[in-house]
């Protein structure tokens, strides 16, 4: 084969994979809710469907201090329809590391578990509710949840909920294997501890994943920096829609009170979206770090770089605006890959300002798109906070899907997978915000799948091509 015949077969195989691959491999998978009040967990096929479990808690934030009632609603759906399927069996097992809280057969009728949640320090779990016959599980409907009373959202952190699925459609319609899912739901828990700045202070952080390991001040720089265990592995972090971190300073503490903080975790400098300053409370400031999933995964890029092994997130907290760490201002990981989108829009009435981002960057039908958006007032330029929303899908002008949310200390998560139907231009619109009637929409693109006819022409025409240039070349040498 000489050097042309080579280059031309080469190019054949290049577009093949490329075409068969297809531009989704570039691209990261799906965000879920992880360590938010809400979590939706990996679609799965189910027969023609794509179904997936969806976990919301009510209220949506819950501290361990302060102990209260919760309610678990736990909704199983198809994502490409949005209905809700009906006469489910769950068996539930919720953990808390490696602590086994719960592990119990429930049943909803109409696909809609309620589980009204009571902490109680008693040793062992109770559930109470009427049972459905077929599997023994626990009954809970929205009008009359399943209770389960015992030793449950006592301590901060991340619970994980694994879900097997048993039956659908019909109470005895048995699944064999089960359908599996996992989703998480945090619980937030606040460390103090006390400064001496010539008298002494208190100074609190409040964490979504785990407990503050270490704590120091730095009085000279009026640094604070904080650690807690963190997983960076990427494959997790791509399930990870934000990281919520808060650090609760009180107004009587004047030299480390500030309009404007930076952040730097694990000696990465955060972009200054990041890093929000809530001064409503007359007696304290909180400083949220809000770390999307965009500029978490890149963090990750720069973070195990430097050290693969590395298995806790240090917060470093300043004042002002200061030159430290290394600048976080790349949207791209270290292997060229892009890691989401972003937009920003103002709502119809001009009063707020809304930020819309997504993972992965390029939208496809049957593949999960986590969506992360938050508002703040344009007169104050302060971020809002838990605010009430209706999610809005649109095509064409009809309606895909609406959903009513709300933010959690002013970042609201929404997921959604598109059919093949609804490939091309998408309006996403968050209406009725904090039921002000204003409303906020951006323009989204859902890139379709490559055809596998166009695909099989294209080849087969590339084919031809490299075929006729051969019998023209071997022609030409006879002559």
């Amino acid at each position: 084969m000489n050097g042309k015949h080579f280059v031309a077969l080469t190019t054949l195989f290049a577009l093949a994979n490329m075409l068969l691959v297809g531009p989704s491999a570039q691209f990261l998978t799906p965000a879920y809710g992880h360590g938010l009040s809400g979590d939706m967990a990996m679609p799965a096929s189910i027969g023609e469907r794509l179904a997936t479990v969806r976990v919301d808690m009510r209220p949506a934030f819950l501290l361990a201090e302060a102990p209260q009632d919760a309610t678990i609603e736990m909704r199983f759906f198809d994502t490409r329809t949005d209905k809700t399927i009906e006469h489910v069996t769950f068996f539930i097992t919720l953990n808390k590391g490696d602590k086994i809280l719960m592990r119990d057969w429930f049943h909803a009728h109409d696909g809609d578990l309620f589980i009204k949640v009571r902490p109680t320090a008693q040793p062992n779990l109770v559930v109470n509710a009427q049972k459905e016959p077929i599997l023994d599980g626990w009954i809970g409907s929205r009008d009359a949840p399943a209770l389960a009373q015992g030793p449950i959202f006592l301590e901060g952190g991340l619970y994980h909920f694994a879900i097997e699925i048993f039956s659908i459609d019909n109470d005895k319609t048995i699944l064999e294997p089960p359908t599996k899912y996992d989703a998480y739901v945090s619980i937030g828990e606040t460390t103090t501890y006390a400064v001496t700045d010539g008298a002494e202070q208190q100074v609190s952080v409040r964490t979504y994943y785990d407990k503050t390991q270490e704590f120091s001040f730095d009085d000279k720089n009026k640094i604070v920096k904080v650690s807690m265990p963190f997983n960076w592995d990427k494959q997790y972090l791509n399930q990870v829609p934000l990281v919520h971190q808060e650090v609760v300073i009180p107004k009587s503490f004047t030299e480390l009170v500030s309009d404007k903080y930076t952040g730097v975790v694990n000696g990465v400098r955060l972009p200054e979206s990041t890093v929000m300053v809530d001064d409503s409370n007359p007696d304290e400031i909180v400083v949220h770090y809000m770390i999307p999933n965009q500029p978490l995964l890149q963090l990750a890029e720069h973070v195990t770089m430097v050290d693969s092994e590395v298995n806790k997130a240090e917060f470093t907290l300043a004042l002002g605006t200061v030159d430290i760490g290394m600048p976080l201002d790349d949207d791209m990981t270290d292997s060229g890959q892009m890691m989401g989108g972003q937009m920003m829009a103002m709502s119809n009435k001009g009063s707020i300002h809304a930020m819309l981002s997504w993972s992965p960057a390029m939208i496809e039908p049957d593949k999960t798109t986590s969506f992360t958006f938050n508002f703040m007032d344009m007169l104050t330029g302060n971020q809002l906070r838990d605010v009430t929303y209706d999610f809005v899908l649109l095509k064409d002008g009809q309606e895909i899907i609406r959903r009513q949310g709300q933010t959690l200390a002013g970042v609201g998560s929404e997921q959604f997978t598109f059919a093949g139907s609804q490939a091309g231009s998408v309006t996403l619109r968050l209406e009725n915000i904090n039921n002000s009637g204003e409303s906020v929409e951006f323009s989204i693109n859902v890139v379709p799948e490559f055809p596998i006819n166009i695909l099989l022409l294209l080849m087969t025409a590339t084919l031809g091509a490299v075929i006729i240039a051969s019998r023209y070349n071997i022609a030409r040498h006879r002559i």
